[in-house]
């Protein structure tokens, strides 16, 4: 008997240990170990096998052939396997970027393992396989124990013919969104936004509707309800809701961002923002971050969000909370040491016209190189400091606590910003704009005087700190610098 020979069974040897060397190198190389672990493990059992064949020899014949014809069935699993984990894997989807869905693959794999089976079979075993072609009464059975699984089977064949979805899309299947994780020959797998798995058969899903969020296109629009008090214009609404649209970093310029009223409500005007982004799975987070900075930015325009209710609710500011404040307002004004030139009673003028603003962790409170004409004292929160080089380039600076100023050289002369600020964390500040701070000066002009030499001299300070010069040399650019800001201030303010 041929396949007893002993020549027949040391080439099966040195064939399985080639392979199984092969796929051990391959693997230490490559980053597919997993997929090849299988192909391993058949290997591993085809040479114990082998092994066990040449312990028993032939006192034992009927052993020795089931034993020998298993151990190449094993070994042709593991050839076919590793050849599809290899070549279709790993070259054909990562090198060259074709893609074979999972279904076919597993097809592949089994229809090559069972024409090689049938074809050993017939060969050592002497077995008639035609017996399992013409038995109707076995078709029969097998197809009734089936039926289900060859309806799976071909719904997966079809859904991959017809490609409406690939692992990695979002869609929506009845009360579920996810994104698919894995398409096979009987379901397909779905990973929820609370990152559970749902298992859904093939059969079903290609009866059913669902919505793909990531076809055509991975655009996906989100719609933002918001509704306003009637008491605000429109135009208003809109041009302070796009503001914040601007510089949302995950919602795209293109297509544009709009906003509509839709409609008169019986309490509020309802309007619509719709945005398109990408990243579908985050449309929760954007909507979040909106809204965060809506209700911020609605705050400081004084655009009221209606409720809707019917409750009359009367609240009186005391005066004591009233006066609490001012005086807290004028305890921070006087830590400032540009103002310190001016009076308790100059002081107390300008706490009057001052505003308190909130911003929202993440909010930009100035812009490098935007017209401003007003300094921000940091009641509450801390704030980061950022500039922009030529190339575009942004290096954060320092970062400033509650007491801390900024933007005192725009309120002064009406310069562009010399740097970004960032709200780090939810913020309140005391603003003071110039048109409040120019009624002060205009009453007393030499106080213009003695604020340019203050703020020159920490400026000074800040930037000469490292250069070795003579005091006469630091005298000299210190007033002449201190002139001209002295001048830019009396052309801003009109003196």
């Amino acid at each position: 008997m041929e396949y007893l020979s002993f020549d027949l069974t040391n080439i099966s040897i040195v064939v399985g240990i080639v392979i199984f060397s092969s796929v051990w190198l391959y693997m230490l190389k490559s980053k597919i170990k997993n997929n090849l672990s299988l192909s391993l493990l058949l290997i591993i059992i085809f040479l114990v096998m082998r092994f066990i064949l040449q312990y028993i020899g032939n006192d034992t014949p009927k052993l020795y052939l089931y034993l020998h014809v298993t151990s190449l069935l094993v070994l042709v699993m593991a050839i076919i396997r590793t050849f599809v984990k290899i070549f279709i894997d790993n070259f054909l989807a990562k090198q060259h970027k074709i893609t074979i869905p999972k279904i076919f693959q597993d097809l592949l794999q089994i229809g090559a393992f069972l024409i090689i089976a049938i074809m050993l079979l017939r060969e050592h075993l002497k077995l008639d396989t035609s017996i399992l072609v013409t038995s109707s009464v076995l078709s029969i059975v097998i197809g009734l124990a089936l039926q289900d699984t060859l309806g799976n089977f071909f719904s997966g064949l079809a859904l991959q013919m017809q490609r409406p979805f690939e692992e990695g899309d979002w869609i929506k299947f009845r009360d579920e969104v996810g994104q698919i994780k894995e398409i096979d020959w009987r379901s397909v797998r779905i990973q929820t936004l609370n990152l559970d798995y749902v298992i859904m058969p093939n059969s079903e899903i290609s009866k059913s509707t669902f919505i793909n969020y990531s076809k055509p296109t991975r655009l996906h629009r989100i719609i933002i309800p918001i509704n306003v008090s009637y008491d605000t214009p429109p135009n208003l609404v809109k041009d302070v809701v796009m503001k914040i649209v601007a510089d949302e970093p995950e919602v795209l310029s293109h297509p544009t961002p709009t906003i509509l009223l839709v409609k008169y409500n019986d309490f509020s005007i309802d309007y619509e923002l719709r945005v398109f982004t990408e990243t579908f799975n985050r449309f929760k987070e954007i909507t979040d971050s909106i809204y965060t900075k809506i209700w911020y930015q609605f705050k400081r325009h004084n655009i009221k969000i209606p409720y809707p209710i019917r409750d009359i609710y009367l609240h009186e500011i005391k005066p004591l909370d009233a006066e609490e404040r001012k005086q807290k307002i004028i305890s921070t004004l006087k830590n400032v040491d540009f103002l310190s030139p001016l009076s308790d009673e100059e002081i107390e003028i300008l706490a009057k016209g001052v505003e308190i603003k909130k911003y929202a962790s993440g909010e930009a409170v100035i812009k490098q190189g935007n017209e401003g004409n007003s300094v921000y004292l940091i009641n509450n929160g801390e704030v980061e400091v950022i500039v922009a080089d030529e190339k575009g380039q942004s290096t954060i600076i320092k970062r400033l606590l509650p007491s801390a100023f900024f933007g005192e050289l725009s309120l002064l002369t009406g310069s562009p910003r010399t740097a970004t600020v960032v709200a780090s964390t939810d913020c309140e500040f005391i603003i003071i704009k110039a048109d409040t701070f120019k009624s002060i000066i205009m009453t007393d002009p030499t106080i213009a005087d003695k604020i340019s030499k203050i703020i020159t001299k920490r400026q000074f300070e800040l930037e000469e700190s490292t250069k070795l010069k003579s005091l006469e040399e630091l005298s000299d650019e210190l007033t002449e610098q201190s002139s001209n800001l002295l001048q830019k201030m009396k052309n801003f303010f009109g003196l």
